[in-house]
């Protein structure tokens, strides 16, 4: 699953469902955007992109047995 950010986007929202909570959120490369989350509700999440920083970043979620699932945000420049 991937996510495409246009510049001006800066948030996405993520959902897991299944497995068994509590849910662990990562992201792969911390200098283009952060995920966070509440430990109570961690079936969701936020990806927050630093705005002056394009490119891939992968968003892994872990739950408490250990599954792992993920999925890519992807931000681009927009074209005039």
């Amino acid at each position: 699953e991937s996510v495409d950010l246009e510049s001006a986007d800066l948030y996405a929202a993520f959902a897991v469902s299944g497995g068994t909570p509590p849910y662990t959120w990562s992201v792969g490369n911390p200098s283009l955007g952060t995920i966070s989350y509440s430990a109570s509700t961690s079936y969701v999440a936020g990806y927050s992109a630093v705005s002056s920083a394009y490119g891939s970043n992968e968003i892994t979620v872990r739950d408490a047995e250990g599954r792992v699932a993920s999925a890519t945000v992807i931000r681009t420049v927009e074209e005039d």
